[in-house]
């Protein structure tokens, strides 16, 4: 099966944003802050994020509030997910070694429900076992980190989705009632979160992410993840930084204010990264930059400043189609990318 996160971003990383933070954030979703220890901060803003980060990171102090699980073995597989989450994102170098001993640990908490846990397909020992308990569960890698998002209640709603070539009829899971969103809300203080991500068979939606009326939930949430949806059967080994780009790209298509959205992309872009959202992001910025005349002077974001809503709705398409051109001349049912590292289309 394979899963695709959408992420949503809100207040910290606002265009005002200290240099710290900014940065901050940025690294959040590349998998490392690794040096926000050995940086000093010296306004108020980046005080306040530096505190933040050292009870929660280095203290260990801080923690997702488990008041209302009273099930001690759920709360201690929480908690041995943040400690991972700690591990791997402080020192990004050792991830192999803190994922075998967060597999260890887990096999060891599994087992005292008195279930052998196969170390190969731990996920779905942890799924029945907190099944029993009364929650749910979702597992897997939102790149670059192993997740782990706790709830109780779901709701199912089919939905008719337009996007740039197609409708696409999906089946929506409305999840409910969260005790623990994941990697990206922890490493933020819940400032970022996964809002939602996508199955071969459905999609799936954090409810208190989103306002269910606004363009965020419609277009950034519901029209992202049905693009990948319609991927995945269409490019069925494409690989992550594609889906993303497309699915970006397809936002833009139909945004009311495709320049806040730019701008979202270009603070978390990083041409340098692994992982699909940050770096899908730096190829939306440069490609649609590289297809105007106005002048950048070494800002991709410049040349776009000037351009109506309507001129970065089209050329988002044309973009799009581009990509879809590119992929269909590759063969569809084998082709891993078409998009060149460092490099724009």
């Amino acid at each position: 099966m394979r899963i695709v996160s959408t992420l949503i971003l809100f207040a910290a990383t606002a265009c005002s944003a200290s240099e710290i933070e900014s940065r901050y954030f940025a690294s959040v979703f590349s998998g490392d802050l690794s040096w926000v220890a050995g940086t000093e901060a010296t306004n108020t803003t980046d005080l306040a994020l530096k505190s933040r980060f050292d009870e929660r990171f280095l203290l260990r102090v801080d923690s997702v509030e488990l008041a209302d699980v009273e099930d001690p073995l759920v709360a201690a597989i929480a908690r041995r997910y943040e400690d991972y989450w700690r591990e791997a994102l402080i020192a990004p170098a050792g991830i192999e070694n803190a994922e075998q001993r967060l597999a260890g640990d887990l096999s060891r908490l599994i087992e005292l429900d008195g279930v052998e846990a196969d170390p190969d397909n731990l996920d779905s020992a942890l799924s029945e076992l907190l099944a029993r308990r009364g929650f749910r569960h979702r597992g897997g890698r939102t790149p670059p980190l192993l997740d782990f998002m706790l709830w109780r209640g779901t709701r199912t709603t089919t939905h008719v989705v337009e996007l740039t070539d197609s409708q696409q009829e999906v089946v929506v899971h409305y999840l409910d009632d969260f005790i623990m969103r994941g990697w990206s809300h922890f490493a933020t203080f819940g400032r970022s979160s996964t809002g939602g991500w996508a199955d071969r068979d459905a999609l799936y939606c954090i409810t208190e992410a989103y306002d269910l009326e606004s363009e965020d939930f419609k277009n950034s949430y519901l029209r992202h993840e049905a693009r990948h949806f319609a991927d995945y059967e269409r490019y069925p080994k494409l690989r992550g930084v594609d889906l993303e780009y497309r699915a970006k790209l397809t936002e833009l298509a139909f945004a009311t204010d495709a320049m806040r959205l730019l701008r979202k992309f270009q603070r978390h872009a990083n041409e340098a990264s692994e992982a699909p959202h940050p770096l899908a992001n730096w190829h939306v910025v440069q490609n649609m930059a590289s297809h105007v005349s106005s002048p950048c002077n070494g800002e991709a974001l410049r040349c776009l400043e000037t351009a109506s809503n309507q001129h970065l709705q089209t050329l988002a398409r044309r973009l799009l189609d581009d990509h879809s051109g590119k992929l269909e001349s590759l063969g569809p049912g084998s082709v891993a990318s078409a998009l060149e590292p460092g490099m724009s289309d």
